[in-house]
């Protein structure tokens, strides 16, 4: 019986002391990719002339604008931070315009139709831990409104939200958390992209 006991404590400790190993702070980047098999509503809109602002970045626990979450082992032991290498609203922004692009709509600085702006409620990966398995979590949330030329000021439009679980069994990784964030992110667009209330907004109904 006591063999056994220390048995597992040696592996708890092992354990402990490779999630030690695999800890500290996590940089990286990610590009936006549209979501498979999803209808763009856009495109049932006369082409616009749109300006994309920066979102506002409301999220709780945000420094800076480019922190995106947390990783923790085992018994909620501390792996430390994860950090975006560009600001979150750039790749908000990118995701929006790309998906107004391929809806045939242009893009522009100055001289729009109108002007898209909004929040960034929710944008974090974080990990759900076991002794066995790591879950990878990713969530997004954004809102918008929508601004026309003369002043007319949509309702807040949203939450639009996705989230994704990766499981591995080895450390989260880098491309393990990129991709949940980032289907999280295609989710989240899928959703914006279908709601027929932007499409009313953007026809001036």
């Amino acid at each position: 019986m006591i063999m056994n006991r220390v048995g597992i404590l040696i592996i708890i400790l092992s354990f402990v002391i490779f999630l030690g190993g695999c800890a500290g702070t996590r940089n990286f980047d990610m590009s936006y990719k549209s979501p498979k098999d999803y209808q763009n509503l856009f495109s049932s809109v006369s082409p616009l002339k749109i300006k994309v602002l920066n979102f506002i970045d409301k999220r709780e626990g945000n420094r800076e604008g480019i922190w995106i979450g947390h990783r923790t082992g085992a018994f909620n032991t501390p792996m430390g931070e994860v950090y975006s290498e560009r600001p979150i609203f750039d790749i908000v922004q990118e995701a929006i315009q790309s998906e107004l692009k391929q809806g045939g709509h242009s893009i522009v600085a100055e001289g729009q139709d109108i002007t898209i702006q909004g929040t960034i409620d929710k944008f974090i990966v974080y990990t759900d831990t076991t002794l066995l398995y790591w879950d990878v979590v990713g969530e997004v949330a954004l809102s918008l409104t929508v601004v026309r030329n003369d002043g007319t000021k949509s309702k807040l439009l949203g939450p639009y939200s996705g989230k994704s679980v990766k499981r591995t069994y080895i450390n989260p990784s880098i491309p393990i958390m990129r991709q949940a964030l980032s289907n999280s992110l295609s989710k989240t667009m899928k959703e914006l992209c279908s709601d027929k209330q932007i499409i009313d907004v953007l026809n001036n109904k």
